[in-house]
């Protein structure tokens, strides 16, 4: 028989098959990463089809049968559309990282929250990408104490702060420390995603390089 449920969530990426239908990617708050399938959305009659799309906000309502989840309903569909490259390349390498890092099923509320957070950022332009590694490697389990790592990477008070700050998704309560620190800092964060992902993400840093070449 299955049920139905309504369900918050962020559309992390969308493929399409068969000649109408559209598979997504999902970050639910109630129930984590789920792969759902819309059926008939791309036709030009779809009323959901132009709000199923990556990095969307939507409230969702899913059957959940025995061929998987299926979108019934979209309430609603917020866009985080980013109006600068550097930001939208920051997203990008974001999801890229989170999708790696989640497990199918496993309710993570505070990663969710997070996610929000960053993509509010990008869509401000302000591309929070360290920030929200940070943070995703402190909910996984793969940074532990933010004090204790800040030693053995070496970073000043300023690091140790900016580290701690971001575990708790206070963003724009810090400043980023001092390059040397902002470097090691990004040095270990790859190393930590080189460990644990079965496919290491490459060039994590572009967005960030290029917004500093924008901005002399």
């Amino acid at each position: 028989m299955g049920h139905s449920q309504t369900y918050d969530a962020i559309v992390l990426k969308t493929y399409d098959v068969g000649e109408a239908d559209r598979f997504c990617i999902l970050i639910t708050r109630e129930r984590g990463r789920l792969a759902v399938r819309a059926k008939a959305v791309r036709k030009t009659t779809s009323k959901m089809g132009a709000g199923l799309l990556a990095l969307r906000r939507i409230t969702v309502e899913l059957h959940e049968g025995r061929a998987g989840f299926i979108v019934t309903t979209l309430h609603k569909s917020e866009s985080f559309q980013c109006s600068a490259m550097s930001a939208f390349n920051a997203s990008q390498q974001g999801m890229k990282i989170l999708l790696a890092l989640l497990h199918d099923e496993e309710a993570v509320p505070e990663i969710f929250d997070a996610t929000c957070a960053f993509l509010e950022g990008c869509k401000n332009d302000r591309a929070p990408l360290l920030q929200f590694i940070i943070r995703l490697l402190y909910l996984s389990g793969l940074l532990p104490d933010p004090k204790e790592q800040s030693i053995k990477w070496n970073v000043s008070r300023e690091g140790t702060q900016f580290l701690t700050t971001c575990t708790l998704n206070s963003w724009n309560e810090v400043k980023k420390p001092p390059t040397e620190d902002t470097q090691r800092i990004q040095m270990r964060c790859e190393e930590l995603l080189r460990i644990h992902l079965t496919h290491p993400i490459t060039n994590i840093w572009d967005a960030q390089t290029e917004e500093r070449a924008m901005s002399f």
